[in-house]
């Protein structure tokens, strides 16, 4: 079995991960010829949602393959959390909303079928119908929360925001992409008569930029298309999957030859697909065996880890550790807190002091990895990928990480030199704000390393 030495870096309270929200910056407006005000969305005069049949929503289970019956809105919530009944107000069908949970369950407004862009109008009417002790609003920031309307008491209400492109950035960022019609407590009641969004759009349709693809240590990557309703990912003529209008890369890791291409795909009434990116050929080869990593004794400190003479009570490795690695692993123990997933992470390389310029990185604001409590998962980010890496080091280098690690259960820290891909079921931490654009790494499970 292959042996290369590896360093284990153990970290403390004050070195670790941030959990935070930071949303990717808005993307520039490509050529799209002559805008026009347009209706995008009303719901009182869509023909499938005032189609349906008075009465309570069923809605199928996840992974079935069955259509959404309140498309474009998708209901945010499970059975558990939300009811939806279709019911008659005023000769038009409106949803009843009873809630059951606190976090937020509702409507959402998801950002692949509506492209929202700074200066739409989005405009809600309805009628709180029992309070209790709750709000109803909008959020453009789902997972964390961005009020840009909120009412607080029964009767009537009316919820108007016009979007800005610091909206714009935190829909785009969100979990889902969208934004989210949200009641915040067990217990409330509420109509929903109208959902009605305005906005500049082209004035005829848009035929689509072809994406630009660059390869990654996972896979590929591209800028996002605007008026994109999503992307599809091919390998000559056969279809490897599709990627959400707001995604930026796709994970290729089974082992094989690849020609690859992206479309992205048109909305109807608005734009039509593109033609076929730029094409990509490569290999990705077969796993390699594991590999045994030797642990070296370490000194245990706060301020980050040191390498060619740089301690800070944080232990002083050789600095050919770092500038002939390739990876930074994470690892983090069984009864995870993240069992759905990891928050933006920050990552920070600097030269030969504090002095130095601060190069860091940072994740996308939610990395959805599913695993069980009795899971121990890593994360594993390609060091060429991180900003200042290796070019902020000299004859002295530093690995900083940020608060809240602990909350995380957090174990160790890890470079390596052998190659380590992304298997299927793996999830890949893309960038967000300097890094927007990079493909940092992955979420995994097994990282194939095992110790002597």
């Amino acid at each position: 079995m292959k042996k290369i030495w590896m360093v284990l870096l153990a970290l403390l309270l004050a070195a670790g991960l941030v959990m935070m929200g930071c949303g990717g910056d808005d993307d520039d407006d490509p050529n799209t010829g002559e805008l026009e005000e347009k209706v995008v969305f009303d719901m009182a005069t869509d023909a499938g949602i005032q189609a349906l049949a008075v009465g309570p929503v069923a809605f199928p289970a996840d992974g079935s393959g069955e259509a959404n019956p309140i498309a474009p809105l998708v209901r945010a919530g499970g059975d558990s959390h939300i009811t939806v009944a279709v019911v008659e107000n005023a000769g038009k069908k409106s949803f009843e909303l009873d809630i059951a949970t606190d976090w937020g369950a509702g409507l959402d407004l998801p950002f692949a079928a509506f492209q929202f862009r700074a200066g739409d109008v989005v405009t809600v009417t309805g009628e709180i119908l029992a309070l209790a002790d709750g709000r109803t609003q909008l959020n453009s920031s789902v997972g964390g929360e961005n009020a840009i309307g909120t009412a607080n008491e029964e009767g009537a209400f009316t919820l108007e925001a016009t979007l800005t492109a610091a909206n714009i950035s935190q829909i785009r960022g969100g979990n889902p992409a969208a934004i989210r019609l949200e009641n915040r407590a067990v217990g409330m009641k509420v109509r929903i008569d109208n959902i009605n969004i305005t906005g500049m759009r082209p004035s005829t349709i848009v035929a689509l930029s072809a994406p630009v693809i660059t390869r990654t240590g996972t896979g590929i990557s591209w800028e996002p298309v605007e008026f994109a309703s999503g992307y599809k990912i091919l390998n000559g003529t056969t279809e490897l999957g599709t990627a959400s209008a707001t995604a930026a890369a796709f994970n290729i890791t089974t082992p094989g030859d690849y020609v690859v291409t992206v479309v992205a795909l048109g909305i109807d009434g608005v734009s039509s697909d593109s033609p076929a990116s730029n094409a990509l050929t490569f290999t990705v080869a077969p796993p390699s065996a594991n590999v045994n990593a030797t642990m070296l004794p370490i000194n245990i400190g706060s301020n980050g880890i040191g390498f060619g003479g740089i301690d800070d009570g944080a232990g002083d490795y050789d600095l050919d550790l770092l500038l002939d690695s390739k990876f930074l692993v994470l690892e983090f123990s069984e009864n995870s807190t993240n069992d759905d997933g990891f928050g933006g992470m920050q990552i920070a390389i600097q030269g030969n002091g504090d002095g130095f310029a601060w190069n860091q990185s940072n994740s996308g604001d939610w990395t959805s990895f599913a695993n069980a409590a009795k899971d121990t998962v890593y994360a594993v980010f390609e060091l060429a990928n991180l900003i200042g890496y290796p070019t902020a080091i000299d004859d002295q280098g530093k690995i900083i990480f940020n608060h809240g690690i602990i909350g995380n259960n957090f174990v160790m820290a890890y470079l390596t030199a052998e190659e380590l891909e992304a298997g299927a079921g793996d999830a890949a931490i893309n960038g967000s704000g300097a890094a927007a654009g990079r493909v940092l790494g992955f979420l995994t499970r097994d990282t194939g390393l095992v110790f002597e």
